[in-house]
């Protein structure tokens, strides 16, 4: 009964496969390859922050290259552009003076500037002139004179005793002041022969130095180093002048190309933040097609060749194209590819439902895995003749939650994956613990206690434990 069994489920599988076999690799007059009309969009946008002064598009609206869409209040970007500018032409004027050194009245004026202290200083080292010393001098004597007079009255007053006592008081104070002009004239004298004093010849001499030396300066010209500091500030202010007018250009946020616009996101008014997508568009001159061909069918194609491109929404009509690309790899990862393309956000506004795309992406590879699996099992008992203990028909059962499980291992790595490389990576793995931890290779038994927990946690491991225990032990129906 067994064996008659699995004659008819292998006659069953060679059936299907030749069902399968047939109508793909036979060579129709034209193919008819089913795909979606594919298009780019561009999500526009401004490198500054600011508030929404207009928008002149709305959506569905095609607009031509160049055209703007939205501006944005630029009355401080244009302040700080006039700023730059100012600031700039300042940079220049310094480095124009920097360039052209000092002017010839400049150097006139610093050599004219150490006249006067050199002058000064030959002064202060010549001390008085020989016209007041002997001012000094005669005035010394005129005191001297004046004092003797004064002694001599006094004298007369005080030997007579003649006059009153008033008389000989103010002849005594007169005595008193002549004495002390005397000595101030000599101190006078004294001072005017003695000359300048040291400080007075080193503060002259170092005022000298200090004039001499602003005027070599000014002589010798602007430094190096000055120059490339002045011509350092105009290329700065060059820069923030360029930046300033680019801030001011994304001011007005204008589409690259003809586009179509198809979400415009912001109000006059809004304020938005930089970066932030403002109208999002369509480009219009890059519609083409991405068709799902077969393995068996990519040799009947070649990159050039003319095609005809039938659109749902215009029935009966033909667009003429032609194939500009043919990938290099298969498409897999289909939650992946649908994020990298886009179309994963149109899916979600059509009706479909979540679960509906789930099992939409699902069904197919657990319809390929089946096959796949009846296939191997069928040449496993047929071809090889490996014996069987148990109900063949076991096997394909408890297929099926094997194959859930991976599938719902990929579909979930498919939703955390950003990219099909990133997708790809996190497979390998998942594989490779599968591979080396289900007992595939190494028995369970055998690992260490660490790993047996997570041996046991691999779909793998009770798929090869549950076909041992059908092929091997006769488990499962009678």
């Amino acid at each position: 009964m067994k064996r008659i069994a699995t004659i008819l489920f292998a006659l069953a599988a060679v059936g299907g496969g030749a069902a399968w076999y047939w109508p793909s690799h036979r060579t129709p007059a034209v193919m008819r390859l089913p795909g979606t009309v594919e298009v780019q969009e561009v999500r526009l946008g401004s490198q500054v922050d600011g508030r929404v002064a207009a928008v002149k598009v709305r959506e569905g609206d095609i607009v031509e290259a160049g055209t703007p869409v939205v501006w944005f209040d630029a009355e401080e970007l244009a302040a700080r552009r006039d700023q730059a500018q100012h600031r700039l032409e300042a940079a220049r004027a310094a480095w124009e003076k920097a360039r052209q050194g000092p002017l010839p009245e400049e150097i006139a004026e610093a050599k004219a500037a150490t006249e006067p202290a050199q002058a000064r200083l030959a002064r202060v080292k010549a001390g008085n002139r020989e016209e007041q010393k002997q001012q000094a001098r005669a005035d010394l004597d005129a005191e001297k004179a004046a004092l003797r007079k004064a002694e001599d009255e006094f004298f007369r007053f005080n030997k007579l005793g003649v006059h009153s006592d008033l008389e000989r008081e103010t002849a005594l104070a007169g005595r008193d002041t002549a004495r002390g002009r005397v000595a101030g004239a000599t101190a006078a004298l004294e001072l005017i022969l003695r000359g300048s004093r040291a400080e007075d010849v080193t503060e002259a001499a170092a005022e000298r130095a200090r004039f001499e030396a602003r005027y070599n300066l000014i002589r010798r010209g602007v430094r190096d180093e000055d120059k490339a500091t002045a011509y350092a500030a105009v290329a700065e202010a060059e820069a923030a002048l360029r930046f300033a007018e680019h801030q001011l250009r994304e001011a007005v946020v204008a589409v690259p190309e003809r586009c179509v616009v198809e979400v415009v996101s912001v109000r006059t008014g809004d304020l938005v933040a930089a970066g932030q997508q403002v109208v999002r568009v369509l480009r219009a001159d890059d519609l083409w097609v991405k068709v799902f061909v077969p393995s068996t069918e990519l040799g009947k194609l070649w990159v050039g060749q003319k095609v005809e491109v039938a659109v749902d929404s215009h029935p009966g009509r033909r667009f003429p194209g032609d194939v500009s690309q043919i990938a290099t790899v298969s498409e897999s990862n289909a939650l992946v590819r649908e994020k990298e393309n886009g179309t994963l956000e149109q899916l979600s506004t059509t009706p479909v439902r979540t679960g509906e795309l789930m099992v939409g992406k699902v069904v197919p590879y657990l319809c390929l895995s089946f096959v796949q699996f009846l296939t191997i099992a069928t040449l496993m008992r047929v071809v090889f003749g490996v014996p069987v203990a148990g109900n063949f028909l076991t096997l394909p059962v408890i297929n099926v939650p094997f194959v859930l499980a991976a599938l719902g291992i990929g579909l979930m790595i498919s939703a955390k994956a950003n990219t099909r490389e990133e997708a790809g990576q996190k497979v390998m793995g998942s594989v490779l613990p599968c591979v080396f931890l289900s007992g595939y290779i190494f028995p369970t038994e055998s690992m260490p206690a660490v790993l047996q927990p997570i041996s046991n946690l691999l779909p793998t491991t009770w798929m090869i434990d549950a076909a041992r225990g059908v092929i091997l032990r006769g488990a499962g129906w009678p």
